[in-house]
């Protein structure tokens, strides 16, 4: 899909800065515009400023210190200032005599002094365009490049005669980081101007929906509302959007109703992407991070004895001092932090940090319809289907296992609204749907993997003594894993689950489709049939297959046993009013299994006397 294009405020901004007011004069003293990661801000600078400036007669120079984060942001520079001079010499400006190759080398140019020249030779104006520009104040070197600019900033504009002028423009992700550079005595622009680059919004959302209209003859396309909702909800992420409703128009139900939850499970999964970066660090990072993630404000003291003191509780082993520099170390290599002042760290993406405080805010105070069973497993008692509708909203409950706790999965439905999680050990499955739907989550090497050892047939006999509808859901494509196992093995392992067990096979294509497709199953299960459900539901007519059905229903006798049972006696009556010792002459069931199923029956009766083995 080509960019989205702005060329109108492109325009506006490049008259304000080439050719300003009395009201935006101020701009030459350097403007600082903030916007977050994935709004766009790359391509509008790259693909509408740039444009706009050079068609009223401008240079520009583009360089982006988020580019590299391994690379100092001086020597980036430099690579961007040769790199245009080079192409300006052997393009539009030949007569441009400059030694770019010298620049930071002893005897040659400083970057003030090229710059100048650059406006000097070109008898224009010269636009400097800096990408993440808050990476430069983290080291002494960028701190110096800063204060470089102004000084060419100054021996420029201030000359009474000057054939052109050297214009700043500074553009940030992180906020925070921007206001200091424009406020605090201590930064180079101080005084400068500062305001928000303008979002994407309406403009957006009507140029998608008419691509989508176009290519789908108005099918399932959802409305103007509740697309420009999704995109405010993904913090206007065009990029996040386009995925959010791709996978959206995937589905066959009702584009307004499937938008919404797939905005909110994508939401999850962003900070997911960047949260088991922390994870795959270990536990320790995750520990660090959490404490940088969890204020609004630059975090320090990381390495202080309360510091590493709640360390060794969170992670519940002793924790040394010197053990967090490189875990620190680490989350800067990876982007997840940045060092914004001797000892003080703050999170790379500011929506990350939300998403983890939401999290930990839900979490802490039951908000969010997620409470946590830690102790035991889940009887069938507790797995209540009741009370769906509260306050008049239709509330989902999903039953998931103490293993799904930290997957995305979990977190992905609890930042769903309307969906209440509860965790505990579970019977059997991963989740719960309701009293009939069990559902045995794998990833694609995982059911590859279980199909060889024959686990897979063990959890589906398991789940099939406790519910009428068991489901297998695959995340990937078991057939072409790189296992050594034949695909047409795999094939025939799921064709047997399907037609000889009769269990249900979904495949998706990743954790995000997993937490969508369990939320729509447990929505249709729970509230789309009209009706409450029915723990135990009626068969249409009485037969063979109902019996059985009644007498497997009860606790520990099962298909296999009710089948063995119904075939020896004949009718559930017979099985009822059986003694222990006729029970017991039931082809495959032995004395204690006969016990068992004869005190059941009888439960509650005055007395049952055991059966003489």
């Amino acid at each position: 899909m080509p960019p989205y294009l702005r060329p109108e405020l492109a325009a506006s901004l490049a008259q304000q800065l080439l050719k300003p007011s009395v009201l935006d004069e101020g701009m030459r003293s350097g403007l600082f515009l903030t916007s977050p990661k994935h709004t766009g801000k790359t391509t509008f600078l790259v693909h509408d400023l740039v444009p706009a400036l050079e068609a009223m007669g401008a240079i520009t120079l583009y360089v982006d210190l988020g580019s590299n984060l391994l690379t100092p942001p001086l020597d980036l520079m430099k690579v961007a200032v040769k790199a245009r001079i080079d192409d300006l010499q052997c393009s539009s400006l030949p007569s441009l005599r400059l030694n770019s190759s010298a620049l930071g080398m002893k005897g040659g140019p400083t970057l003030a002094q090229l710059l100048l020249e650059v406006v000097d030779q070109a008898g224009t104006d010269l636009v400097l365009i800096v990408d993440e520009v808050q990476q430069a104040i983290l080291t002494e070197g960028g701190q110096s490049m800063m204060m470089a600019f102004k000084a060419a900033r100054d021996a420029i504009n201030m000359r009474p005669n000057t054939p052109g002028f050297f214009l700043f423009v500074g553009v940030g992700s992180n906020t925070a980081l921007v206001t200091d550079m424009t406020t605090k005595h201590s930064h180079a622009f101080m005084g400068a101007t500062h305001v928000e680059l303008p979002r994407m919004g309406e403009g957006f959302i009507d140029h998608i929906l008419g691509l989508r209209e176009a290519r789908q003859n108005g099918a399932n396309i959802p409305n103007r509302g509740v697309t420009l909702a999704a995109f405010e909800a993904l913090g206007c992420r065009p990029e996040y959007f386009a995925r959010a409703l791709a996978l959206t128009l995937k589905q066959k139900a009702a584009a307004d109703e499937v938008l919404p939850i797939v905005v909110e499970t994508l939401r999850s999964t962003i900070a997911d992407m960047e949260i088991e970066k922390v994870e795959s660090l270990g536990s320790l990072a995750l520990e660090v991070f959490g404490l940088i993630a969890g204020s609004l404000e630059p975090v320090g003291k990381l390495f202080s004895a309360s510091s590493v003191d709640y360390y060794t509780v969170a992670i519940g082993r002793e924790v040394k001092t010197e053990e967090v520099q490189p875990v620190i170390n680490g989350l800067l290599s990876m982007g997840l932090i940045m060092r914004v002042g001797h000892g003080m760290y703050a999170v790379a993406d500011p929506e990350v940090g939300s998403v983890w405080r939401e999290r930990k805010s839900l979490i802490k105070e039951g908000e969010g319809g997620m409470s946590i069973k830690t102790e035991g497993a889940l009887t069938a008692s507790e797995l209540d289907f009741s009370h769906l509708v509260v306050d008049e909203k239709k509330i989902i409950k999903i039953y998931a296992d103490m293993r799904e706790q930290r997957s995305g999965v979990v977190k992905a439905l609890q930042a769903m609204e309307n969906v209440e999680v509860i965790i505990g050990g579970l019977p059997c499955g991963d989740y719960i749907l309701s009293p009939e739907v069990a559902v045995e989550r794998k990833s694609a090497n995982d059911f590859v993997t279980s199909v060889m050892s024959g686990r897979v047939f063990e959890q589906v006999g398991r789940m099939k003594l406790d519910f009428l509808r068991p489901m297998v859901l695959i995340e990937g494509d078991p057939i072409r894993t790189r296992s050594a196992i034949d695909p047409k093995s795999v094939a025939g392992a799921i064709s047997s689950l399907m037609t000889i067990q009769q269990i249900s096979v979904v495949s998706v294509a990743d954790t995000t489709e997993t937490a969508i497709m369990l939320a729509t199953m447990a929505r249709h299960l729970q509230h789309g049939l009209g009706y409450d459900i029915n723990l135990h539901p009626k068969k249409p007519k009485p037969n063979r297959e109902a019996a059985e059905y009644v007498v497997g229903s009860l606790p520990g006798i099962g298909a296999g046993n009710a089948t063995k049972l119904f075939s020896h006696f004949g009718s559930i009556h017979a099985v009822m009013t059986a003694s222990a010792k006729e029970i017991m002459g039931v082809k495959g069931i032995g004395p204690k299994t006969a016990q068992r199923i004869h005190e059941l029956i009888h439960f509650g009766e005055p007395s049952v006397a055991p059966v003489a083995l």
